[in-house]
């Protein structure tokens, strides 16, 4: 193996330490926009929290709802069961038809198959939970949604919405940041004096001194004339505080709108909910009472079913309202920033 002579560069060390001083706060403007970066990256925290705890109180509700609606159905089959058994019985005596009685078994599965599949959607509905509170396991509830009392809702005023809803305030601190960093840009056109020491030296190898010496300290002053980077700078910068300016106007354009959403949602709902209670409270007299007329021979089949699935389904429509009550609730608590 041959080697050749090769001529390696002189080794050089350099070393530098500068301070400017903040004459025009520009330094200071810096500082001030990261930390209302990392503010409004705490509001953003905030945010996530209050919606991740409006998603699991609205899956709890959804499984009380599945239970409750779960023992409507258990109750139309316990009562659609006695009916059959009269059928037969009338059907052993020559009173009825097969088409009757096989009628009534048809109406008899299809509630059973509407019992399973409730049973699908509520274990779906307790893995969502499960899901939504880190995967850990949860025991499963038997209450129903007739349970839930919901707190009285405070008023708050425009005011009062702006200063606690963690998204406002993350858009909030993000405008503040975007315009200290359009003033340090605008402040770095004026002069700058900076204070500092060097000091190089240059040697031929790692292991002997160093042969040269170079040392400078003193005041730099920058003054500039025309610089069309940091023009530029300026540019992008009131750009970026004019877009912040605007996210945050439809962030409290649509924070306004949500509010005044949710109330209109809640006095209707109310409404709608009286009204339920009213048709649930008829149709379920009606089903006693041609309930009781069918036993005595009176009515039709056909009339006795179509009063029992009406019931039936009056029940599952003010279920239906009062889950939707109580989202509304929900929607309009995170609307108002938490409660």
């Amino acid at each position: 193996t041959r080697f050749s002579p090769t001529d390696l560069e002189p080794w050089a060390s350099t070393g530098s330490v500068s301070w400017e001083l903040d004459l025009f706060g520009r330094l200071h403007a810096g500082t001030r926009s990261a930390l209302e970066a990392e503010q409004a990256a705490f509001w953003d925290l905030h945010a996530g929290r209050l919606l991740v705890a409006t998603r699991v109180a609205d899956a709890h509700f959804r499984i009380l709802r599945l239970n409750e609606e779960r023992a409507l159905i258990a109750d139309s089959i316990a009562a659609n069961r006695k009916i059959v058994e009269i059928l037969r019985e009338r059907r052993q005596a020559g009173l009825l038809s097969d088409t009757e009685l096989l009628r009534q078994e048809a109406e008899h599965e299809s509630l059973t198959r509407s019992l399973l599949d409730l049973d699908r959607l509520r274990g779906l509905a307790h893995l969502q939970l499960e899901t939504l509170c880190g995967g850990s396991s949860l025991p499963r509830t038997s209450s129903h949604l007739a349970a839930v009392r919901t707190p009285a809702l405070p008023m708050r005023t425009t005011s009062a919405v702006m200063t606690r809803r963690p998204d406002l305030l993350a858009a909030e601190s993000r405008v503040r940041s975007a315009f200290q960093l359009e003033e340090s840009a605008r402040l770095h056109l004026l002069p700058s004096l900076t204070l500092g020491a060097g000091a190089s030296g240059e040697s031929a190898s790692l292991l002997s001194g160093f042969r040269e010496w170079t040392a400078s300290v003193g005041p730099r002053l920058d003054i500039p004339i025309y610089d069309p980077r940091r023009l530029a700078s300026v540019d992008v910068r009131r750009a970026a505080t004019d877009e912040a300016a605007a996210l945050y106007r439809r962030r409290a354009l649509l924070a306004f709108q949500e509010v005044e959403g949710s109330y209109l949602n809640l006095a209707s709902r109310h409404r709608q909910l009286q009204t339920a209670q009213r048709e649930v409270t008829a149709l379920e007299q009606a089903r006693k009472n041609t309930l009781a007329t069918f036993e005595n021979g009176i009515v039709s089949q056909i009339e006795l079913l179509e009063s029992e699935r009406r019931s039936l389904e009056g029940k599952r429509q003010k279920l239906a309202l009062r889950h939707a009550l109580l989202r509304d609730h929900l929607a309009l608590i995170r609307a108002l920033g938490g409660g």
